[in-house]
């Protein structure tokens, strides 16, 4: 078995492991916006970030899988909107 940690990854692709304060700025700024969404939005967003599946997700918050994605498209939707600001 292969194990493969952000932190090897980096190496075999030569990313940096050093944010630039626009790096950093702009995840504070989409963490910001995730966090602003109301929690009918937020909560389903949150868990499909953290790899969890739509069934899963509508599983857990005891909701049709059908609202899980529409509530995923929108909050995507809105924070898109948000950070082209």
């Amino acid at each position: 078995m292969i194990h493969c940690d952000s932190d090897s990854y980096r190496v075999q692709v030569g990313e940096s492991d050093e944010f630039t304060p626009i790096d950093q700025m702009m995840e504070g700024q989409i963490i910001s916006e995730i966090q602003a969404l109301n929690n009918d939005l937020r909560q389903p967003f949150e868990l499909h970030l953290e790899g969890f599946k739509y069934k899963e997700i509508a599983e857990k918050l005891e909701i049709p899988i059908g609202t899980v994605k529409s509530r995923v498209f929108q909050a995507r939707k809105k924070l898109a909107l948000q950070l082209n600001k």
